[in-house]
């Protein structure tokens, strides 16, 4: 099979400009490092970005994360939009395919390929609490659980 399963991430930090892009290289070769240290099995497979866009920089990223991945493994970019368009995040998952004439590569083309959640119950909760619309306030909230609280007490 050719499924990839994300269990986990970490953020390396960048600078991005209209220009360019500048990615901490060394952080991220540390952070990798360390966890190999945790578990040896597990792999860098991507990298993701808190958008629903894929830009030029895109392109710039993708070909680090092809030096950092296993020979032979496709980088896999997944991109998280945190806007909560329709009440939840969206998320897919694209890898990028050289184009150009036979013999001479003149770019990368990104294609959206399937991307499947799955979560264990405990995240589960995690998860449907952070696609619940965000209508209430605190106050509004610890007053209706306090109402909650109130009619289970007995009389």
């Amino acid at each position: 099979d050719d499924v990839v399963i994300v269990k986990d991430c970490f953020v390396v930090p960048h600078n991005e400009t209209h220009d360019e892009v500048a990615v901490d290289m060394e952080f991220g070769r540390n952070m990798v490092e360390m966890r190999r240290r945790v578990n040896a099995s597990e792999c860098v497979v991507g990298w993701f970005s808190s958008t629903s866009h894929i830009t030029e920089h895109s392109a710039l990223i993708q070909d680090y994360y092809a030096r950092e991945t296993p020979t032979g493994v496709q980088p896999i970019h997944l991109t998280l939009d945190t806007s909560l368009e329709n009440d939840r995040p969206n998320m897919e998952a694209h890898v990028s395919l050289p184009m150009g004439t036979p013999g001479k590569v003149t770019g990368a083309m990104f294609c959206q390929i399937p991307c499947t959640v799955t979560c264990m119950n405990a995240e589960r909760v995690g998860l449907h609490h952070l696609q619940q619309p965000r209508q209430s306030t605190d106050v509004q909230h610890i007053a209706s659980a306090c109402s909650k609280m109130q009619d289970r007490l007995p009389s």
